[in-house]
């Protein structure tokens, strides 16, 4: 265990539970609410009035999004809802009648915001504005969202139709561990089906971070006048993801590139256990002394400017022979300012079988004592 845990300590470096942020004025940002989220880990960098309730326009379009992938399958056909055509906003011009899949159309709502796709699926899904909103609700609640309600599947103007900086980093944080979100909202352009006609309708991405800003791998962008410009950009980078949300906010394009520069210049990924690290365990009774653990890699994104980390051994004194390979002996525990930031389970690598002879209870409490 010695070896381990020196290097471990020899690290020293922190996890970012705290982050001395720099205030609205520092970076330059123009938002009137903003949040920079690590993905990672769910912190805070940066933000401004980030639990504050505001329209959102089309960033709805991310919950959209969630609800139908995690409902339907992307191959299912979808008869176009007359209700869905003439939309107004942005739009595909979507006919009654017409007939996508599940993923034409997701592309078309995340590409293109189209507000007819928003509401062709959401009355596939649920059969009614109504109960789709009532699932895109449900999944704001089981997410934490506290500062989210919907009142259509598409963002336009409407009451009672609001969410934060902060929850939105939050729901995109989630949006991205769903792989089909995570491809559609990185495409450039895509095309699929019009009235039939194969590849009729050229859809384009209007996240300029794609194209201008390395590593950028999505997500959404929104406007309403009531609203003004808003924007959720994710990208990853030295191992890093970070997530950028930006509320009426006249030079998004420009504070997004700011913000994520800021963010991966203050951030690093450090390796807690490296691949390969190992440790001993005390063997009692059996044909040898010690067993021989792996322990599971893992690493932590922290400031660059890093203070002291804190390991901590959830491992028994002793084992009783026999120890199988395999056997998960325990946790090392990674903690900073209290709070715990990893942990990595230790295996036994190798077997050590029993002593032939049985201990008896008298040696065993001499063991245990020892």
């Amino acid at each position: 265990m010695k070896k381990i845990i020196s290097v471990i300590l020899a690290l020293a470096f922190c996890f970012p539970a705290f982050y001395a942020s720099p205030s609205y004025a520092d970076i330059g940002l123009s938002a009137k609410a903003f949040v920079l989220m690590c993905a990672d880990n769910g912190d805070i960098i940066l933000s401004r009035n980030e639990n504050e309730r505001l329209p959102v326009a089309s960033l709805t379009k991310i919950m959209t999004a969630v609800v139908v992938i995690e409902d339907l399958d992307p191959g299912r056909v979808v008869i176009v809802d007359p209700k869905a055509c003439g939309t107004e906003g942005s739009s595909v011009y979507l006919a009654a009648g017409e007939k996508l899949t599940v993923e034409e159309l997701l592309y078309a709502l995340l590409l293109e915001s189209a507000n007819d796709a928003a509401m062709a699926l959401a009355l596939e899904d649920s059969g009614s504005i109504e109960a789709f909103c009532a699932k895109m609700n449900a999944k704001a609640l089981e997410l934490g969202l506290l500062d989210t309600h919907y009142s259509n599947p598409h963002g336009l103007d409407a009451d009672g139709h609001y969410s934060s900086a902060r929850d939105l980093a939050v729901l995109t944080r989630y949006a991205l561990s769903l792989p089909l979100f995570r491809t559609i909202a990185g495409t450039g352009n895509r095309r699929i089906p019009k009235n039939g006609e194969k590849d009729a309708r050229y859809l384009v991405n209007h996240n300029k971070l794609l194209v201008t800003y390395p590593g950028c791998i999505g997500v959404k962008t929104g406007f309403t006048k009531r609203c003004g410009r808003c924007l959720v950009s994710a990208a990853s980078r030295n191992d890093i993801t970070l997530i950028a949300v930006t509320i009426n906010d006249p030079c998004d394009w420009e504070d997004h590139k700011r913000m994520l520069d800021y963010g991966f210049s203050s951030l690093i990924r450090r390796d807690l256990v490296a691949e390969g690290e190992t440790l001993d365990i005390s063997v009692v009774s059996g044909v040898n002394s010690t067993a021989a653990c792996s322990v599971e890699p893992t690493s932590c994104v922290m400031p660059t400017d890093a203070g002291d980390i804190e390991c901590i051994s959830e491992l028994r004194r002793f084992y009783f022979a026999p120890v199988e390979r395999g056997y998960p002996a325990g946790w090392l525990v990674f903690r900073y300012g209290g709070k715990e930031i990893a942990r990595s389970r230790v295996y036994v690598r190798e077997t050590v079988e029993a002593q032939k002879y049985k201990m008896t209870p008298f040696e065993k409490i001499r063991a245990f004592f020892r």
